[in-house]
């Protein structure tokens, strides 16, 4: 695919501090975490996610190509610029759907995503049920916007009516599988990035698709193993990840390990399969029965094949 060139600065991806859900995939806060951090030292995810709406409303511009809206600060760019970032954006949805051969009847299929960029230092999200992005402007500039990790998980998240017609029996937003909703974003980013040439940023060292499975063995001989090993096929997530002080040491091994373990159960069940998952009632359950091996076999395998001590 064609891409639209610009004299911008490289604007790649932070996807490392989402944790994906229906009505605000990508919040850590949102997911079930076992000894949740001190108040003191928890990540505050989506604050002033309103002032931040309104600021770039009123003091902002916006420039739409296709189903990509792109807001900015006022002056922050030439509208010419925004544009070409706006059409790579646009590039990136269309390209994430022919990868994930995407919209099933339980996805979402949004004719637009806003992608609100603020000046606020702050962990770069998505809202899936409406369909909006919020990026810090200098991620953007730095090369480290999250555009195609959180673009999935609008794109791969199920839809409102879905998630209602499943009741209480189906909540992702407090119950989901935080290694596939987190691990299947940047496993489709990365696979994307490599495949459609579009760029991606690594905030949290991950590595290219390419790397995933050695950083994450390296990340589990590490101290840091113990902590995110148990939650690699199963509900929940290491408390560290919505830690101030500790999500930087942990969630660089944890977003490599589930990309990772994504990656290679799509080798054993098949990508569609695996987005498949997103829709499960219980995902273990799901590629448990796909596999015909119990989640504990499963990850000795994978570690076996990546080259981690099972």
């Amino acid at each position: 695919m064609k891409r639209v060139s610009s004299d911008r600065q490289g604007w790649r991806c932070d996807c490392g501090m989402q944790i994906a859900a229906v009505a605000a995939i990508g919040l850590v806060a949102a997911a079930s975490f076992a000894q949740s951090p001190a108040e003191s030292d928890r990540i505050d995810f989506g604050a002033g996610e309103n002032a931040m709406i309104a600021s770039l409303t009123s003091d902002g511009f916006a420039v739409t190509v296709g189903r990509a809206r792109v807001h900015l600060p006022r002056d922050t760019m030439s509208e010419d610029d925004a544009r070409a970032l706006a059409a790579e954006l646009n590039a990136g949805i269309d390209d994430i759907e022919a990868f994930t051969r995407s919209p099933r009847a339980w996805q979402r299929d949004p004719a637009r995503i806003d992608y609100y960029f603020h000046p606020n230092d702050f962990v770069s999200y998505a809202r899936p049920a409406f369909a909006l992005v919020f990026m810090s402007l200098q991620r953007l500039r730095s090369g480290r916007a999250p555009l195609l990790h959180e673009t999935a998980h609008v794109l791969l998240s199920p839809s409102t009516d879905f998630v209602l017609a499943r009741g209480a029996r189906f909540d992702p937003e407090h119950d989901g599988p935080v290694w596939l909703i987190e691990g299947i974003a940047t496993f489709v980013a990365m696979s994307v990035s490599k495949s459609a040439g579009v760029p991606e940023g690594d905030p949290l060292n991950v590595g290219r698709f390419e790397q995933l499975d050695q950083r994450c063995a390296t990340g589990l001989e590490t101290p840091v193993g113990p902590e995110v090993l148990p939650f690699i096929g199963v509900v929940g997530a290491p408390a560290a990840l919505g830690s101030v002080q500790r999500r930087p040491v942990v969630a660089p091994v944890f977003y490599a390990c589930a990309a990772s373990f994504n990656k290679y159960l799509a080798g054993r069940i098949g990508l569609d399969a695996l987005i498949e998952l997103m829709a499960a009632v219980d995902a273990r359950a799901q590629f448990e029965r796909l596999t015909g091996r119990n989640v504990a076999a499963l990850r000795a395998e994978w570690q076996r094949r990546i080259g981690a001590s099972p």
